[in-house]
């Protein structure tokens, strides 16, 4: 019985070999790509998160700027005033 199941097994790879070799080297072409852009994505992403410090060190300034900038120049009490 064990043989006849290998024959007929053998059978099937001979017939359906090819068509499963060229979907395996498309599958690995695939994931090449997926593997390169992967690590383009972690090189960019590196890079941002090592301009982090100077980040905070810009938004640190702008909220400084905006809190004395606010502080110098108060809005007129009339600019919200609106007659009944």
């Amino acid at each position: 019985m064990d043989h006849v199941f290998a024959i007929s097994l053998q059978a099937q790879v001979e017939k359906y070999g090819a068509y499963i070799g060229i979907a395996a080297f498309f599958g690995l072409a695939v994931l090449t790509v997926l593997y390169f852009a992967q690590a383009r994505e972690v090189k960019r992403l590196r890079e941002w998160a090592g301009r982090e410090p100077e980040r905070v060190q810009e938004a640190a300034a702008a909220r400084a700027q905006q809190v004395s900038g606010v502080a110098a120049a108060p809005a007129p009490a009339s600019a919200n005033f609106m007659p009944p």
